[in-house]
């Protein structure tokens, strides 16, 4: 029986959100990688290098905390899912118990 609003929670597919948001965050490593080498002068002599090295360590940071928050998602989502198949399972035993 489903709720009144027609709501249902398919832990498959949130397991598959949870892959989709783990690929969302693999790029962010590789971005920070490419960005890194044209952010910081060559030639250390330069003015503008402390500037540049201060910019790559915050895009390093920013990249990986956001690295991070996105993971964090997909766990949550795979928690939810785990949680989710736990609560199914425990209601089907106790439905099969009663009957």
């Amino acid at each position: 029986m489903l709720p009144e609003d027609g709501s249902v929670v398919d832990p498959v597919r949130l397991r598959a959100a949870a892959e989709t948001i783990d690929q969302a965050a693999q790029p962010l490593t590789g971005a920070y990688q490419s960005a890194a080498d044209s952010l910081v002068p060559a030639a250390s002599g330069w003015a503008a290098a402390g500037a540049a090295e201060t910019a790559a360590v915050a895009w390093a940071t920013f990249a990986s905390d956001l690295g991070a928050g996105i993971a964090a998602c997909a766990d949550g989502t795979r928690c939810a899912a785990a949680s989710y198949t736990t609560a199914d399972a425990r209601a089907a035993r106790l439905i099969n118990k009663a009957t």
